[in-house]
């Protein structure tokens, strides 16, 4: 739908950073960065999952094993971490911009890294659990007050993952839209 938007992607797992870019190679648009975001730089355990989309820097809680089995095998790696306002120049992010939020129960601290970006969006999209999929992640309630707190409103869901033993809601994907001033 918008192809002049600038996409910037974060991904911390060498091998699948190699196929992003192999996937966008012909996109002057894209821009990748090999690392995962969080809020501090360094270098970080991280739980990669032999189901890749449940790979997260926390590791795959009870819950989310008992719902979804295939995600019960992870090895750690080390990856590196930046925060999220420490990884573009001066003027790089052009406004309007969206920020998509979708890192396995680390998205707390990807806002805490990123807290001028955040700030600054116009719309916010983040994987929010309603249950502790991983271990010591945040909830909905959490990231809700927090985007709150810098001005968004929540609107809505994208999708909206259930229990497949009793149906109770999982995880959604949140939006967030900056509150306009009246």
């Amino acid at each position: 739908y918008y192809p002049d938007a600038k996409l910037f992607s974060f991904e911390p797992i060498p091998f699948v950073c190699d196929e992003l870019n192999l996937n966008f190679k012909d996109d002057k648009n894209f821009k990748s960065f090999n690392v995962g975001l969080g809020d501090s730089d360094g270098k970080t355990k991280f739980f990669m999952n032999l189901f890749s989309d449940s790979s997260s820097m926390l590791p795959v809680g009870e819950l989310h094993k008992k719902n979804f089995p295939y995600t019960k095998d992870e090895i750690e790696i080390e990856v590196t971490v930046k925060q999220l306002d420490n990884c573009f120049e001066k003027g790089e992010l052009e406004k309007p911009y969206l920020v998509k939020i979708d890192v396995q129960g680390f998205e707390e601290q990807v806002i805490n890294g990123g807290i001028e970006v955040i700030k600054n969006a116009d719309m916010i999209i983040t994987e929010s659990s309603y249950k502790e999929l991983y271990e010591g992640q945040s909830l909905f309630d959490s990231l809700y007050e927090k985007l709150k707190g810098f001005g968004f409103e929540f609107i809505g869901n994208l999708e909206q993952m259930e229990s497949a033993f009793n149906g109770e809601p999982l995880q959604g994907d949140a939006i967030f839209q900056k509150r306009k001033n009246k």
